[in-house]
């Protein structure tokens, strides 16, 4: 019996252990992080490292320090937020500092950001309605997705200041939907008729809020072939490969590629007066009508109609070539894709596209949708997925 006492009081007398990294487990973040810098890593292997990333042990997360200053912006992301998810004591802390960091690059904050709506907490949410009177493009758009988490009316005036800041684009339609949704008025991106009646509920002591007519529809300014563009600085990618020369059935006369072409030639004049636009088509190869964006200006328009008209439709089909020239622009909100047939040159596993797209989007909130001429089942699929993945939306002709 004593003997027993005593062993009890010498094993209650042990220190506790934290747990200590093996070797191996040290250098699973670095191997993981070696996957992400790799270029010739397959969208899949990035995708199997970003899920790993999301079930660290405490003790690894001191793996991620090398990586939380790194001028890779994409490993820092990633870093981020691991750093921000797997830290439920000072994850939310850590990622409201990054934020408050004035040089730190918008896709870092983005990542921060994102990782305080995993932790589904207060402050996230208070940290979101900061940066709606602050912030702009992806970092903007990323507050506004937390916010709608769990949207409700004592959020109606920091969603009326969006509108005040941000005339034109994505974040502005996002607000006004949110705002509708709200309230059941379908005004427009009108901030002071909402300021307005804002104010008279208030005043009279009213709810802000009335019955939508079934007779109200969803508006928008722009449209691609039927496909609503929210963005002011859009890039369009279209398929100039020898299949886009074959007549269209829905819209001839004329080819697939000249009706193509005549509908952006009339939507750029119609893009906001504030925006700007980028044009790539891709056969075998990709070609651009510029390496940057283009102000929506006479001359820009000029110029693109000029290089549209030139265009001709022969060749392969590079449809991961040209989305990937199209992320590379830079202010850009929305992509637009146009193709009619399955990759046939360079990457054409329709998984490593989607998901090499997704990826490569992941923390720029880019908005891609695409239209479909005449493919089939399994282009129509690959589509699909890319459009779903990346906020967008599909229009299939034939």
């Amino acid at each position: 019996m004593l003997t027993a006492t005593l062993l009890m009081l010498s094993t209650c007398a042990l220190p506790i252990m934290e747990p200590v990294a093996s070797p191996a487990q040290e250098n699973r973040v670095a191997a993981m992080f070696k996957v992400l810098a790799r270029s010739s890593a397959s969208a899949r292997e990035k995708n199997d490292v970003y899920a790993e990333l999301t079930d660290l042990r405490d003790f690894e997360l001191d793996s991620l320090k090398p990586y939380l200053r790194t001028r890779r912006v994409d490993l820092r992301a990633e870093a981020v937020f691991a750093r921000v998810i797997n830290d439920p004591d000072g994850g939310e802390s850590f990622a409201a500092e990054v934020l408050r960091e004035q040089q730190v690059p918008m896709e870092v904050k983005v990542a921060a950001m994102r990782g305080m709506a995993w932790h589904h907490g207060a402050r996230g949410r208070v940290e979101a309605l900061r940066q709606l009177s602050r912030a702009e493009g992806a970092l903007l758009l990323e507050a506004l997705d937390l916010i709608a988490l769990d949207v409700s009316s004592t959020d109606i005036p920091y969603l009326i200041r969006v509108l005040e800041a941000q005339p034109g684009g994505r974040a502005e339609s996002k607000a006004v939907q949110m705002l509708r949704d709200l309230t059941g008025y379908k005004m427009a991106n009108d901030a002071k008729a909402w300021k307005y009646w804002m104010r008279y509920h208030k005043a009279t002591g009213t709810p802000f809020f009335r019955e939508q007519s079934d007779e109200e529809n969803e508006e928008w300014t722009v449209s691609y072939f039927g496909l609503p563009i929210y963005g002011k600085d859009v890039v369009f990618v279209l398929d100039s490969s020898g299949s886009m020369g074959a007549e269209m059935e829905e819209r001839g006369p004329g080819s697939r590629g000249q009706i193509a072409i005549k509908e952006v030639d009339q939507l750029l004049p119609r893009l906001p007066s504030n925006g700007s636009f980028g044009l790539v088509c891709f056969a075998s190869e990709v070609r651009c009508l510029s390496s940057a964006m283009l102000e929506r200006n006479s001359p820009s328009l000029a110029r693109a109609k000029q290089w549209t008209a030139a265009r001709n439709f022969d060749g392969g089909t590079d449809l991961f070539g040209g989305l990937k020239r199209a992320l590379e622009f830079s202010p850009i909100e929305e992509i637009v894709l146009l193709s009619d047939g399955a990759p046939s040159v360079g990457e054409r596993d329709p998984r490593e596209i989607a998901l090499g797209i997704s990826n490569a989007n992941r923390w720029l909130n880019l908005r891609i949708s695409a239209v479909g001429i005449g493919v089939g089942p399994a282009q129509r699929r690959l589509l699909k997925e890319i459009t779903v993945q990346n906020d967008g939306d599909l229009v299939l002709l034939r």
